[in-house]
């Protein structure tokens, strides 16, 4: 809030934000503020900031916090949306008396209505959970500024063959070819159904997002059915399908396979009593219907391991796994 302008500017080569580019925010308030600043000197906190602010609402005041805009001065995210109501309401009364000049010397007392906007305190408190403050920020911005979703996912990413800005910038050169399998991994979003042309069953469409770039996806019904249950937004998920590169619109994967990308490398291990048809049959019908892409290998009591075919590839999702530790034991069940 000391730094940036009402638009984008550059600094030591890179970009900075513009205050008044922050959704709901007016960009005339923004100058004006810019123009308080650059003359009466920065602001020396928050309750600061919104006593010398003129045109401000509580709207804009939500959304520049969610962007980070008043980080630098100390305060986390949190601390700020349990107060700025009240502070902004005692600047708006302030502001009125000031203009009307009604102050008398019983307004310089401690405890006056008229003068309480400074004497709002902010609370120590700490900050939000890393996924919300990036999903706040990213609504108030339409950016993630201060970190990404797939920070924690970065080892799983680099063992990808491909990134998603590779994919969504592929242009049928440099090894990336239309209708060939790609294997990329990112976090869903703008995901919907919608029926089919046959109206018989319902198709999938989406976005994989990765740090850098997005692409579209197309799921077909057969492969709907079989994902639905990570084909949500905000699951991040490795993705495997055909390519398909049009010069008259953006680049799209056809989706063959979803899977937890948390996942992705691992091995789900299950203690079986024993590797009979039967127990091998139950296994699969536990299985069923949670297909994905980690292996699964079958231990018997004598420590005897079989790898179960490839076909028999799950997602080991909470919910598959709290159903084999009911079945076989909490100890029986091991993904790793």
């Amino acid at each position: 809030m000391n730094a940036s302008g009402a638009l984008f500017t550059v600094e030591d080569g890179a970009i900075r934000f513009g205050l008044g580019c922050v959704r709901s925010v007016s960009e005339n308030v923004m100058s004006q503020m810019v123009a308080d600043r650059n003359m009466r000197g920065p602001f020396k906190n928050f309750n600061d900031f919104v006593e010398r602010t003129g045109g401000l609402n509580k709207r804009m005041l939500e959304a520049l916090i969610y962007a980070g805009c008043f980080d630098s001065m100390g305060y986390t995210r949190n601390s700020l949306l349990t107060v700025y109501e009240r502070i902004y309401d005692a600047a708006v009364k302030t502001r009125k008396t000031r203009e009307m000049g009604q102050f008398s010397l019983f307004d310089f007392d401690d405890s006056s209505d008229a003068l309480d906007s400074a004497a709002v305190k902010v609370p120590d408190l700490s900050e939000m959970a890393p996924g919300i403050l990036l999903q706040r920020e990213r609504e108030a911005t339409g950016l993630y500024l201060s970190g990404h979703p797939l920070d924690n996912y970065a080892a799983q990413l680099k063992k990808m063959p491909f990134s998603v800005e590779q994919i969504a910038e592929a242009d049928g050169q440099n090894g990336v070819y239309d209708d060939s399998t790609v294997y990329v991994g990112g976090m869903l979003n703008q995901c919907k159904q919608r029926p089919s042309k046959n109206g018989q069953s319902l198709l999938g469409l989406g976005v994989l997002e990765g740090v850098a770039g997005s692409v579209e996806l197309m799921v077909f019904p057969k492969t709907l059915q079989q994902y639905s249950a990570l084909f949500h937004d905000e699951n991040v998920v490795a993705v495997r399908g055909k390519l398909s590169i049009r010069e008259d619109r953006a680049n799209s994967i056809l989706v063959d396979s979803l899977e937890d990308l948390a996942a992705t490398g691992k091995t789900l291990y299950i203690l079986i009593p024993s590797h009979d048809q039967q127990e091998h049959t139950k296994i699969r019908a536990l299985t069923v219907h949670y297909p994905g892409g980690t292996p699964m290998v079958l231990v018997d009591r004598n420590h005897t391991a079989k790898g179960a075919p490839r076909s028999w590839n799950v997602d080991p999702c909470e919910q598959l796994i709290k159903k084999l530790k009911a079945e076989y034991g909490e100890s029986s069940v091991v993904l790793k």
